[in-house]
């Protein structure tokens, strides 16, 4: 979202939050501002919460949100090499170096199952080529290059494989619930 689409929700909308109810079943609150800070309010003014509160029209729990994008998982998979051990690890977060420069990874709720089902399909691929293309490219962080002077692979059949493992990763994730109906609709059918 835009911060020119965040500008154009209304006071009312902004401060609508989704709070999940003991019964498991989640219903709107809303936030009422005070001096002091905010108070979450539910029905008809009966409060839940009494503190501060940061008004946020985006995510409000950085990084721990269920749902995943395709776009989302690429990138994770461009730096995995460089995160496989904090997310092992169960880390909220970790420090790369990306383009020279120090990046903050805070990770999603998802990428913690990133190595077990990285390792599943490399463990359950019957072609070795395959396997081994994976191992080199994803798990090891090698760029395309050395991986195509190494394995005896044409370039376009690299990059179906490729293309082919994200695929069943997405498809690992959306079994697991991991992935939105809204965001697989999205997903553009031929390119």
């Amino acid at each position: 979202m835009t911060n020119y689409q965040k500008k154009k929700i209304t006071q009312k909308k902004r401060n609508q939050i989704w709070i999940n109810l003991i019964n498991a079943e989640w219903a709107p609150a809303y936030l009422s501002e005070t001096n002091r800070g905010a108070s979450l309010l539910f029905g008809k003014g009966a409060r839940l919460f009494v503190g501060r509160i940061k008004l946020n029209a985006g995510n409000t729990d950085r990084g721990m949100e269920k749902v995943m994008k395709k776009a989302e998982l690429k990138e994770y998979l461009q730096i995995y090499s460089k995160i496989v051990t904090a997310l092992k690890g169960g880390k909220a977060y970790t420090c790369i170096y990306r383009n020279n420069r120090k990046q903050k990874i805070i990770f999603k709720e998802w990428a913690y199952r990133l190595p077990e089902y990285i390792r599943e399909i490399i463990q359950a691929e019957e072609d070795v080529l395959l396997s081994e293309t994976i191992e080199e490219s994803v798990v090891k962080g090698r760029t395309d290059r050395e991986v195509l002077s190494d394995i005896p692979i044409s370039e376009s059949s690299y990059y179906r494989y490729k293309r082919k493992f994200e695929e069943k990763l997405y498809e690992l994730f959306i079994v697991d619930g991991y992935v939105s109906r809204e965001e697989i609709l999205k997903n553009v059918i031929m390119k």
